[in-house]
């Protein structure tokens, strides 16, 4: 029996997982629990809240060893290989881990799954993004960045890496916009208020 997670859409970056089936086997119980560990480990990026729990009540603490991208994509593979149903939220967790990793090509892989089970899917757009941001694929992040927010209008990682992408075109009202948008959303979002201070001073 495979267990398959649904995403649990909030104000900020979607998360975090639940299993929307109960397996009846023990081992099926521990892939259930493992992927959900996993898929919430990859979600305590930097880019989280510090305490998502005051902005989301219903959300689950996030584990503290959240930055050990290559373990837990590791980690996630191996729950795939156990029983863990493909969905387009996987892959898209796997590819913000390799994107964590500064692997891109890997990440964009991942993607490509992602996209291919559900067009759809705004994080998928979000972490589309956040590449061709690193990347400096201007038009292409650009794209990405409208699909993401067309989905969804309250991604708030959408809007850090927008920001970020506008601003290394140098266009700082529009990334003063972003900027002020994300803030809105969540006026604690890890390294916003920073890198909204740096287009301040250069708008």
């Amino acid at each position: 029996m495979k267990t398959s997670l649904v995403l649990r859409q909030d104000s900020n970056d979607g998360l975090p997982f639940e299993p929307s089936t109960v397996p009846r086997t023990r081992q099926n119980r521990m892939d259930a629990v493992l992927g959900v560990m996993l898929l919430l480990l990859l979600a305590a990026s930097p880019l989280r809240a510090a305490d998502p729990l005051k902005e989301n009540p219903k959300a689950l603490p996030l584990p503290a060893i959240a930055e050990n991208w290559k373990q837990a994509e590791v980690l996630l593979l191996k729950g795939l290989e156990s029983g863990l149903e493909e969905s387009s939220d996987l892959y898209e967790a796997l590819a913000r881990s390799a994107f964590h990793q500064d692997d891109l090509e890997r990440a964009e892989s991942y993607l490509a799954k992602s996209l291919a089970i559900d067009r759809e899917n705004a994080e998928a757009y979000a972490t589309s993004l956040a590449i061709h941001q690193k990347k400096g694929d201007w038009m292409q992040g650009l794209q990405a960045a409208e699909k993401a927010l067309a989905l969804n209008p309250q991604l708030a990682r959408a809007y850090y890496y927008a920001g970020k992408l506008y601003a290394d075109q140098l266009l700082w009202e529009e990334a003063v916009e972003s900027f002020r948008k994300l803030l809105s959303l969540n006026p604690r979002y890890p390294n916003a208020r920073l890198e909204f201070a740096g287009v301040l001073l250069e708008a």
